[in-house]
């Protein structure tokens, strides 16, 4: 399968799924969108110290996994692209922060890794709640929830035209 027949299957694949009948599709796209940007939010504010309260924040996808009977190995399938440029931001924290913090089986573990592994949750948090919304909520519905929040018709019209001609493009 050629790269443009993959992402015009994965353009289908997300179109079938906002069409599924499940409750979560059918929940007003505006708390979505607004429970998904106060997710991101929020993920990213935790310190770049704070391993154990980013684990926390990994109960809001999960549970969306479950409730919206969305496979977990296909969102991977569909970020996969994005997942290591997320990893890439916090790879070198280890080297310049080596300030130990414990010893385990032998391993010091330093404030960097702890904060290379924060970062990479964080980013992996915001763009699996991105895929979420995105999955259950049709691109319309999104974008009059954005206009519902004020954000500029310029932008709104952006991001609907884009999306609409990329499929028509893969289409043809």
């Amino acid at each position: 399968m050629s790269k443009l027949d993959g992402a015009l299957c994965d353009i289908h694949h997300i179109d079938i799924s906002v069409e599924k009948n499940q409750w979560l599709n059918h929940m007003y796209p505006l708390i979505k969108l607004v429970v998904t940007m106060c997710f991101i939010i929020i993920t990213v504010s935790f310190s770049k110290y704070d391993l154990v309260g980013i684990l926390r924040m990994g109960v809001y996808p999960i549970v969306v996994f479950v409730l919206g009977e969305i496979s977990f190995r296909d969102a991977l399938k569909r970020i996969r692209v994005i997942l290591p440029i997320v990893c890439l931001v916090g790879v070198f924290n280890p080297f310049f922060d080596r300030q130990p913090v414990m010893e385990i089986a032998g391993i010091t573990v330093t404030t960097g890794i702890i904060s290379m592994l924060t970062l990479m949750m964080k980013g992996v948090y915001s763009v699996l709640a991105s895929y979420l919304l995105i999955v259950t909520t049709p691109i319309e519905k999104i974008c009059h929830a954005l206009r519902l929040l004020h954000v500029p018709v310029v932008i709104v019209t952006q991001i609907l035209l884009t999306y609409r001609y990329v499929r028509l493009l893969l289409n043809h």
